[in-house]
């Protein structure tokens, strides 16, 4: 399994749950529900290292990327969004936020939730005021933790 296949399976996961009929695009999840718009999503998954816990923990997708997800969710008349998909040191503790990038371009400041470059968007959960807060503006947070089942 691949970090990107993880992401995608989380992501499926998280929108079902929260009523979304999810369909894989290729490159995208489209997802839509009763009384919304659909949603046309990039998937960003990160592993963080299984040595140690003192690595910086924003997740970033290149502006190339937001640039095309933008043009392709005007053809799917869809609100462009990222799932940030988080494998935080272990793969039993991760979580998906799927966040619209005019959230994140509404709400950058550097060293907070979100944040913009010249390069990259970023989410940096750790700096999320709860782990069961959503941040600004975010469509869902959805944490996994994988426990050990006997039987």
């Amino acid at each position: 399994m691949t970090t990107r296949s993880i992401a995608k399976f989380m992501s499926i996961l998280a929108l079902e749950n929260k009523g979304y009929a999810v369909t894989d695009e290729n490159a995208y999840l489209y997802a839509e529900r009763e009384g919304t718009t659909p949603l046309l999503i990039a998937l960003k998954g990160r592993q963080l290292s299984n040595r140690s816990e003192e690595e910086s923990t924003p997740v970033s997708v290149n502006c190339s990327v937001i640039d095309e997800l933008r043009a392709d969710a005007v053809r799917y008349e869809a609100i462009p969004c990222v799932a940030y998909c988080v494998m935080k040191y272990k793969l039993e503790d991760a979580e998906v936020c799927i966040i619209p990038i005019h959230a994140i371009e509404e709400n950058p400041q550097r060293g907070s939730v979100y944040n913009i470059t010249d390069l990259v968007y970023f989410y940096n959960y750790d700096k999320n005021t709860s782990p069961e807060s959503l941040p600004p503006k975010a469509i869902l947070r959805s944490i996994f933790q994988i426990r050990n089942a006997i039987g």
